[in-house]
């Protein structure tokens, strides 16, 4: 899944990289300036989120895992297996304080992740201005790792079933 990144320090980058080209007289009309829009923050902003899937199309993993949490484990396994296979006792201590090692820095870095998911979670809810309602909705979502395209408008009906228009609803 890809998604573009929409905090300040990104966004400041795109800032730049956009004006940078301006001022290289690159863009003649709006349709260029579009164009040129979309590359640099395809660029810039566009990150890509990987998620592993099960067998039956359950999510098996966070959110909030990342690409160095995968590698550590996966590291952290291969030493595991190397102390069980070990043919003596001393190759076992030393893949056993080589595991022990990396299972602190992988816990470590998975502890530091979610404190930033909570965070970024957190400031999106604070910061989005919605309706209470659409807040709580919002933030179930977020905290459930389900899928946030799936919370679409609330659409608010009155008594006779006429869809109220959003100023109506706050």
């Amino acid at each position: 899944m890809e998604y573009y990144k929409t905090d300040e320090k990104s966004l400041r980058n795109f800032i730049t990289e956009l004006e940078f080209s301006l001022e290289q007289g690159d863009t003649n009309n709006m349709e260029q300036f579009n164009e040129n829009m979309k590359e640099i923050a395809n660029k810039t902003l566009k990150t890509t989120y990987r998620r592993r899937i099960g067998n039956k199309g359950e999510v098996k993993e966070a959110s909030w895992v990342n690409k160095n949490i995968r590698q550590g484990i996966k590291k952290r396994r291969y030493y595991n297996r190397l102390r069980r296979n070990a043919e003596n006792k001393e190759e076992e201590d030393k893949y056993e304080e080589l595991y022990l090692k990396q299972k602190d820095k992988v816990q470590g870095e998975t502890k530091r992740t979610i404190y930033a998911h909570e965070s970024m979670v957190s400031r999106e809810v604070t910061e989005g201005g919605d309706s209470s309602r659409k807040m709580w909705i919002y933030m179930n979502n977020k905290l459930r790792n389900k899928n946030t395209e799936q919370v679409k408008e609330l659409k608010m009906y009155n008594e006779q079933g006429i869809e109220l228009n959003k100023e109506e609803t706050e």
